[in-house]
């Protein structure tokens, strides 16, 4: 089995019965990263403006951020040392977020 039919597998079968399909478990983990980034926005000694527009980006960015976290976390491993399971879960991740955009809706 290739890269991508592995990454393609483990975001189809194994993740989505471990943690539900990716659009419904990042949006989870987004909810948490919003409330934690809209209550850092709100700890800061901002104009009333400037916190407006801070969580109005914060709320933009969307469950395809948490997707893009994961991705980025892979690639700072990869920067140290290239492991085939994280090129795997890299393209997991790649998977996951065109999932969430509606690019990618097989599922094996």
């Amino acid at each position: 089995m290739n890269v991508l039919e592995k990454a393609s597998e483990i975001t189809s079968h194994d993740r989505n019965i471990q943690y539900s399909p990716p659009e419904d478990n990042f949006q989870r983990i987004w909810e948490y990263n919003k409330a934690y980034l809209t209550n850092k926005a709100k700890d800061r000694n901002l104009t009333q403006e400037i916190e407006c527009q801070l969580i109005s980006f914060i709320e933009s960015l969307g469950k395809e951020y948490v997707a893009r976290q994961g991705l980025f976390i892979k690639l700072g491993r990869m920067d140290y040392r290239i492991h085939q399971d994280s090129i795997i879960d890299a393209c997991g991740y790649l998977r996951c977020e065109a999932k969430i955009h509606g690019i990618d809706t097989v599922d094996n």
